[in-house]
Order: C-alpha cells, then sequence, then structure tokens
C-alpha cells in the first residue's frame, strides 16, 4: 500500500497557489463514518509550508485516535517538516 502511494505523488505536479490544510481537514472531520467503517486512515500530502501549523495540529490532535489515524507526506524540499511529523505524531500515524 505504501509502495502504492509513493508511486502515485511521482505524479503529482504543483500549481504554487499556496497551501491550504486547515479547512479542508476540517470538512473531512466533518464527515461521518458509514457504520459499516471500523477504522479510517487520512493520507495528508504536502509540498508546501502553511502559516497556521498550529492550528492544524490542534485539529488533527483532538479528531484522530487509534480508529481515525492520519498519515503524512512531505514532497519536496518546501515541505514544512514540522507539520508532517507533528500530524502523524498527534494522528496515531506515520511520516
Amino acid at each position: 500500500m505504501m509502495q502504492i502511494a509513493i508511486e502515485k505523488i511521482t505524479e503529482f505536479t504543483a500549481n504554487f497557489g499556496g497551501t491550504k490544510i486547515y479547512e479542508p481537514l476540517a470538512e473531512i472531520f466533518r464527515q461521518e463514518k458509514p457504520s459499516t467503517v471500523k477504522t479510517s486512515h487520512i493520507f495528508l500530502l504536502t509540498d508546501g509550508a502553511i502559516w497556521d501549523t498550529g492550528k492544524v495540529i490542534n485539529l488533527v490532535k483532538s479528531k484522530c485516535n487509534l480508529n481515525q489515524r492520519m498519515h503524512t507526506f512531505g514532497v519536496g524540499h518546501g515541505a514544512s517538516e514540522e507539520l508532517i511529523k507533528q500530524c502523524a505524531c498527534k494522528g496515531f500515524g506515520q511520516f
């Protein structure tokens, strides 16, 4: 599964329009999981840094648990190491 994700990442391109993560994540967390789903895994891929890193990390910390995990991928040299590592750590996932 990890290899498939890595292969897909190599196909991505950036539009340099800015990295906005908080609102899309908040919307994901607002969605209810179907009753048939016991666990979910969210994969955050980013190529940049954001101005509200602490706010995003706190959101992940408040919404993730062992049944809803966040895994992170930083693409390129501009990816925020703090964001990648902390979201995975607070999200019970891997980076």
